[in-house]
């Protein structure tokens, strides 16, 4: 309820007006004496009349007062919705925070409550969705009071929103458990797609952070939950993490052997099955090729290994032979692609083994390949994100090199691929053989898992497409 005020205590207010009128009255005295027209009498007692009223208003200066606290209460977590009260006004802020149905209105921003709530006594906060420097945009005048219950379940989540399809991407966030709950109690926490299958989880103490990861598989907007459990099993916690996942542009891979080789088989099968544009250049004699892209082969006896094909893809694997063989123009022009940005890997074997570094090139030249074995070794390979269990075999060769990092390595802490930057492209070299194995044995998730890594990490940067 509002009432009206002034500076004036009553007493001087009754003497003044008395005044007034006194002086009104006697004004329209002398008004009518002196004009003798009607209508022109009535118009300077209206003007006089409007007068007086303007100089009472300015010295007794009327103000507006609030004799019943009003509250308004301003909700930022849906967790905490009141029940309508007395005299109590409800927003919902933010409104993205919280869904459309819930029947209180929504404010777009928090200055808004000076316009929309004049008679305001209180603001009440409730939750904790408001940051520090939204309160700024109140008026110091108005009397804050903050309400919320302590924080629990998922909190802090932060994760990529918009991905490739086929790009990992990773949501981490902090778990706190209700008050009541046991202070060193384990949890399990899971990500999983919308049909309810689950695709990473791990284990945390109450209060722990965790990071999860997980591949986009399908185009378009994707929602995963992420789900607690307690040790009985029982969900004590669940959010909904939304994503958007978009085609990615196909991939450009070259694939140079000195010989046909079952792997490049597999390879084309994974090319056709993610949209990745592969050609294959394998030499069959002395002075002939035979060329092969997603569906198509053909011999040529001058396959056309130069800069052009260099420019042309955005990562390039080699056999150690195939790289030995590259004569001076072929070895200057690769130079020049993986400075300007080309991806390379070179697979080496015995050849590349026993080369001196002269004959490696200026980009391995620095390489040191020793020899620990004079047969093939074999290793499981390990990189962020894999779940391998299956051994695969390795040159029995030990390599490293100032500058480069290890991005696969074996389960024992060997190096089994290094890489390192060159200009605006990468390089690489593995003693990793027949990684085909994965998808003969029907892994084919852990074989695909295994080539986009290395797309991801080798791949030209402008176009490095995630699979």
């Amino acid at each position: 309820m509002m009432t009206w005020t002034t500076q004036l205590p009553s007493l001087w207010l009754y003497l003044i007006s008395i005044a007034v009128l006194i002086s009104f009255v006697h004004t329209s005295a002398r008004v009518f004496k002196r004009i003798k027209t009607q209508p022109r009498r009535l118009g300077v007692i209206a003007l006089n009349l409007l007068g007086y009223l303007c100089v009472l208003l300015l010295l007794i200066d009327p103000q507006r007062s609030i004799d019943a606290d009003k509250n308004v209460v301003v909700v930022t977590d849906q967790a905490y919705l009141p029940e309508p009260a007395e005299n109590t006004a409800v927003y919902i802020y933010p409104s993205a925070a919280i869904a459309a149905n819930i029947p209180f209105k929504h404010l777009d921003t928090l200055s808004e409550l000076t316009l929309l709530e004049p008679e305001m006594a209180t603001l009440s906060l409730w939750g904790h969705g408001l940051h520090a420097q939204e309160l700024e945009k109140l008026s110091p005048a108005v009397n804050v009071g903050w309400e919320a219950k302590p924080l629990s379940g998922i909190i802090e989540p932060v994760w990529k929103k918009s991905v490739l399809v086929g790009e990992s991407w990773t949501i981490s966030a902090r778990y706190l458990p209700p008050q009541d709950y046991p202070a060193n109690e384990i949890y399990t926490v899971s990500l999983e797609d919308i049909a309810g299958a689950e695709l990473v989880s791990t284990r945390i103490k109450g209060g722990g952070f965790f990071s999860l990861a997980a591949a986009a598989k399908i185009s378009g907007p994707l929602l995963y939950r992420l789900i607690v459990k307690d040790r009985d099993e029982k969900t004590v916690a669940k959010e909904e993490i939304g994503i958007s996942a978009t085609p990615a542009p196909p991939l450009r891979i070259a694939v140079i052997q000195s010989a046909p080789s079952f792997e490049t088989r597999y390879m084309m099968n994974w090319a056709l099955a993610h949209n990745a544009d592969l050609r294959v250049i394998s030499q069959i004699s002395d002075h002939k090729y035979l060329q092969q892209s997603t569906g198509t082969s053909e011999e040529n006896p001058s396959a056309s290994i130069d800069i052009s094909l260099f420019d042309a893809v955005d990562f390039l694997i080699l056999d150690g032979r195939a790289y030995l063989a590259l004569d001076t123009r072929q070895t200057t022009a690769l130079d020049q692609a993986v400075t300007r940005g080309l991806g390379l890997m070179v697979i080496a074997d015995s050849a590349l083994a026993d080369a001196t570094p002269q004959e490696r090139g200026v980009l391995f030249r620095m390489v040191n390949i020793q020899e620990i074995s004079n047969r093939e070794e074999s290793d499981v390979p390990t990189w962020p994100r894999s779940t391998n269990e299956l051994a695969l075999p390795v040159l029995g060769v030990s390599v490293d090199a100032e500058g480069f990092e290890k991005i696969i390595t074996g389960r024992s802490g060997r190096a089994l691929n290094i890489a390192a930057n060159v200009g605006l492209g990468k390089v690489a070299l593995t003693i990793l053989r027949q990684p085909y194995t994965w998808a003969v044995s029907g892994d084919q998730s852990l074989y695909s898992s295994y080539w986009a890594y290395l797309m991801e990490k080798l791949a030209r940067a402008d176009n490095s497409s995630r699979l």
